[in-house]
């Protein structure tokens, strides 16, 4: 079992309608993920790739902007279901079904309306598997709100969970289509 923990830089890159680029620098090396809205890849020191159908569909939850102001248009079905103290937080329990038909939980602070914890419930052979992210440090970036700790765990996955501490967030930065594009293969 795998029990220390590694610091890695990760620099991610976002435009509209649903571009995403993620760079993650650890001591192994530096990756790449990439969706240019039509094609995910990936290259690595021993790789580049296109992403499988899992790894796309992943990382397209990522590349849009307002996935989370968008819930009518997310949601074939959505009910709360409860009020329940979440550590420190008071929090509305709603309970969803995706419009691809995954089952989902979600629970937002009552004071503030943060989204604090979300639980998407995968099937599998052995029943649903959870995919949880907790939503903290919320401050405030050219008038939006946006949560600066994003913790994510995995029950079915070969890590127990990863930590994102964001040590900086941009808005409306100039990027080319380009940067977004799988690189060249090398022959």
């Amino acid at each position: 079992m795998l029990n220390r923990a590694e610091t890695w830089t990760i620099e991610t890159f976002q435009k509209l309608p649903n571009k995403f680029l993620t760079v993650l620098t650890t001591p192994a090396g530096v990756t790449y993920q990439g969706f240019n809205g039509t094609v995910g890849w990936v290259k690595n020191p021993r790789e580049q790739r296109q992403m499988t159908p899992a790894e796309l569909a992943r990382l397209q939850r990522q590349t849009d902007l307002y996935d989370n102001l968008k819930l009518k248009e997310r949601y074939s079905k959505t009910a709360v279901t409860g009020r329940e103290r979440l550590g420190n937080h008071e929090v509305y329990v709603v309970d969803t079904r995706s419009i691809s038909n995954k089952a989902e939980r979600l629970y937002f602070d009552v004071k503030t309306g943060f989204l604090i914890r979300r639980i998407v419930f995968t099937e599998i052979k052995l029943g649903l598997d959870p995919e949880q992210t907790d939503y903290e440090d919320y401050r405030a970036v050219d008038g939006v709100w946006m949560p600066f700790t994003l913790r994510s765990s995995y029950l079915n996955d070969n890590h127990l969970g990863t930590t994102r501490t964001l040590t900086g967030i941009k808005h409306n930065v100039p990027l080319d289509d380009q940067r977004f594009d799988p690189p060249p293969v090398s022959p």
